[in-house]
């Protein structure tokens, strides 16, 4: 019965500690969207540069290499982001870098280009999915544990009054 109860307790840790990465995961994705938000809400337009070709991996995407802006401002503030990402060789994605793209900025590091959307909603719920589900688990593991205890007891009693009886 033992045996049962730390194997189950093995295997709750294991799920707890991926929901737990993936609320945290999250709630800092609801945190960067946030900070968009924030620089479109401060309403400073500034112009970055085109500076970057990264190779996000064929499995992630159908455009491999993507190409990101940089700027940095008169407070040493660096911002840093997506701006395009269709395409197949690292030649055609070369071939934006120095070019300008309007961003807008909040003075705290957080950018966004101009015309695009914070989208926060998706982070939002899926942290407060998962941390509701790991507070369930929780609560699950607790009654589970006070059920096993008393279980326990119960039979380490039975166990005594036979001893004694015989």
């Amino acid at each position: 019965m033992w045996r049962l109860f730390v194997w189950t307790g093995l295997i709750a840790c294991v799920v707890f500690s991926m929901l737990g990465g993936a609320a945290i995961a999250s709630f800092d994705a609801y945190g960067k969207e946030r900070g968009r938000q924030n620089a479109i809400d401060s309403g400073v337009i500034v112009e970055a540069t085109m500076s970057e070709v990264r190779y996000r991996g064929r499995a992630r995407s159908y455009s491999p290499y993507q190409v990101y802006y940089t700027y940095r401002d008169e407070n040493g503030i660096q911002y840093e982001g997506f701006a395009l990402g269709s395409f197949q060789t690292k030649e055609e994605a070369s071939v934006c870098l120095g070019d300008k793209v309007c961003i807008y900025i909040d003075g705290k590091g957080n950018s966004i280009i101009v015309g695009n959307k914070a989208q926060y909603t998706w982070p939002l719920i899926a942290s407060i999915s998962f941390s509701t589900i790991l507070g369930a688990g929780v609560i699950a593991l607790i009654v589970i544990y006070h059920k096993f205890c008393k279980l326990s007891k119960l039979r380490m009693k039975r166990k005594k009054r036979n001893r004694l009886k015989q």
